[in-house]
């Protein structure tokens, strides 16, 4: 059985979905039963998928998560509706806590869910003490990740930095770093995280610049397109707008080709 790094991403956006649903059903008595009973086929269908490939889909901060919602356990229905309308006390104050957590981590499901794939490749005993790691949001002393290729290694790091576990890499021992020098920056593209080097960084930000400096003058030609006919002249400058918005476009997707093919990640056990 086969599962790659979108369809854990597709799993988490469900999951995430059908708690939502139920957070309103058992908070508001919102019952949305048509929804939630497609969301949980679904569910089921990946989340089959998942365990015949071996892979369990790992959350930075989980244990913080499980916390706040042993304290949340302790407050009845009425008092957390009480305090989302009000926004104020302690029930309220520990939804918001959970839901920045829950709000990066969705930010970073395509990450974690790339993570939880070259996880599930450790052994057992070093498998544990990275998902203990993860969970807790941090690394404490030295881990080992012997099991994995050196290539795999350095894939793994770059994976649970993007998640926000400070760490660094020394042979076959995986530590704690304060990560001071970047090496990776983050780009938010069509509703998309994505991750690139410096260089990389660099060109596409140039690359977005001259993107929206070209979006209005198209928008403005695309409507005076409509209301009256081109001179050729006017057609000839049209046309070049739209080819050079086009060209940086093939430029964008260039640049994020290296990106792009780590999205293709998969286990096949």
């Amino acid at each position: 059985m086969e599962i790659t790094a979108r369809e854990l991403e597709k799993l988490i956006e469900l999951r995430k979905r059908k708690a939502e649903l139920d957070f309103k059903k058992n908070i508001f008595s919102v019952d949305n039963k048509d929804e939630l009973e497609k969301i949980e086929k679904s569910i089921k269908t990946l989340e089959e998928s998942a365990k015949a490939a071996k892979v369990r889909i790992i959350f930075p901060n989980q244990n913080t998560i499980d916390e706040l919602n042993g304290k949340l356990k302790q407050t009845n229905a009425e008092e957390i509706k009480k305090a989302i309308t009000s926004e104020n006390g302690d029930a309220y104050s520990t939804l918001i806590q959970k839901g920045e957590i829950i709000k990066k981590n969705y930010m970073n499901r395509l990450e974690i869910a790339k993570l939880s794939i070259v996880i599930s490749d450790l052994d057992v005993i070093e498998k544990q003490a990275i998902v203990d790691a993860v969970q807790n949001g941090k690394i404490t002393g030295t881990l080992s990740v012997d099991s994995l290729s050196e290539i795999d290694r350095q894939i793994l790091v770059k994976f649970l930095r993007r998640c926000g576990i400070e760490c660094k890499l020394s042979e076959n021992l995986l530590g704690a770093d304060d990560c001071s020098e970047e090496n990776e920056f983050s780009f938010e593209i069509q509703k998309k995280r994505i991750w690139v080097d410096k260089e990389t960084k660099e060109k596409l930000e140039n690359n977005l610049k001259k993107i929206e400096e070209l979006n209005a003058p198209i928008q403005l030609k695309n409507a005076e397109r409509h209301v009256k006919v081109f001179s050729e002249e006017e057609e000839t400058e049209f046309n070049a707008l739209q080819h050079e918005y086009l060209e940086l476009l093939k430029e964008q997707d260039e640049l994020l080709k290296e990106f792009d093919k780590e999205c293709e990640i998969s286990v096949k056990r």
